[in-house]
């Protein structure tokens, strides 16, 4: 709903409670339940949660308690500041989560009872797939603490072993290691791959699309929904191009370039159903035509495409240099003209843009 959407600074001043506000009333109860989920866990894990990978918690965010009243972007995972609060969260509960499946194991192997384990070991199963069948879950005070006193309470002292026997078989043994795989959040002005579009075009030759092209991409599609949906597609398919070859083959054969966007998806990728392209994407994309794309995409979904650019670099021009070139540009053509909006455009929101602060 909100990714590529929300800007980073009205993140940081819209609440929790605003945001569930603007959720439909009928889709409102899911929304509320999964906070309610991500709070508790927060209120009853962050204290234990010191790192994020190499990286310490600031201590402006450790005492932190998650409510209504926390600001959105404390939810809205990313590397950079307050966003890795619940990568590292979520990483802590997934470390936590497979250190007691390991020790299930390591239990199970160490016991009489080795041969029946392999067969039923735990497997690996991606957070992506994640349901709540695959967590550990009980109920202390209706189930285990009954039984512990019903059934663990003998004459000479408390069975251990027998408690342990239960917890084991009923909570612990079928329940699969997570193996962690997070989508981070893009905030809007923000939407640009790592290292830019410089080595998508090193390794195959861009071109722009003719207007009317990239005018009918627009109207089709639409919406900013749609073409971020599309956006993050094609995330996917510059990452795979430019890892084509790797450090080995610095450009793709020229046959590449020609090559559907559609055609690269379903037939290389193997990505058939996925997020639709619509008829004018399908029908006119080609590989060489990315760049040209992601700038068309981008566009529909950020209301200022300047936005992010440093303020170092919006200082007025002085009136002779202005005077200058508007002479200059009297001179061009409009085809003339695109293609220097089109190239100063991709080089100054990929290349001065505002620096992430660690």
């Amino acid at each position: 709903r909100y990714n590529r959407h929300l800007d980073r600074e009205k993140a940081r001043a819209m609440t929790i409670e605003q945001v569930l506000s603007e959720v439909p009333v009928s889709d409102r109860p899911v929304w509320e339940a999964a906070f309610g989920g991500f709070a508790a866990a927060w209120n009853a894990a962050w204290q234990h949660v010191k790192m994020f990978q190499c990286r310490e918690i600031p201590e402006m965010f450790r005492d932190l308690t998650m409510s209504l009243d926390c600001t959105v972007s404390f939810c809205l995972p990313c590397e950079q500041d307050e966003g890795i609060c619940p990568l590292a969260l979520v990483q802590h509960l997934a470390t936590e989560h497979n250190a007691m499946v390991f020790s299930v194991d390591e239990r199970m192997l160490m016991s009489s009872r080795q041969e029946h384990h392999a067969q039923t070991r735990s497997r690996l199963v991606s957070s992506r797939h994640l349901t709540a069948a695959h967590t550990i879950r009980y109920d202390l005070e209706d189930e285990l603490i009954p039984f512990f006193e019903k059934q663990c309470m003998t004459q000479s002292g408390y069975d251990f072993g027998k408690a342990e026997a239960r917890l084991i078989d009923h909570h612990l043994l079928r329940v699969p290691a997570i193996d962690l795989e997070m989508r981070v959040f893009t905030y809007s002005h923000e939407q640009h791959l790592r290292g830019g579009l410089a080595p998508l075009k090193a390794k195959i030759v861009q071109a722009e699309l003719p207007i009317e092209i990239q005018e009918a991409i627009v109207r089709e599609l639409g919406s900013p929904t749609r073409a971020s949906a599309i956006l993050e597609m094609l995330e996917t398919v510059v990452s795979f191009i430019t890892a084509t070859g790797g450090s080995f083959v610095a450009t793709l054969d020229t046959s590449v370039r020609d090559l559907s966007l559609s055609l690269y998806i379903k037939n290389v990728l193997l990505m058939e159903e996925g997020v639709e392209l619509g008829r004018v994407i399908t029908t006119n994309v080609q590989l060489k035509h990315l760049e040209c794309l992601w700038n068309v995409l981008t566009d529909m979904c950020v209301i200022d495409p300047m936005a992010g650019v440093s303020m170092r670099y919006k200082d007025a021009l002085a009136p002779d240099d202005a005077a200058a070139l508007h002479a200059y540009l009297g001179k061009l053509n409009e085809s003339e003209k695109n293609d220097l909006v089109g190239v100063m455009k991709s080089y100054i929101t990929q290349q001065v843009r505002n620096q992430p602060q660690h």
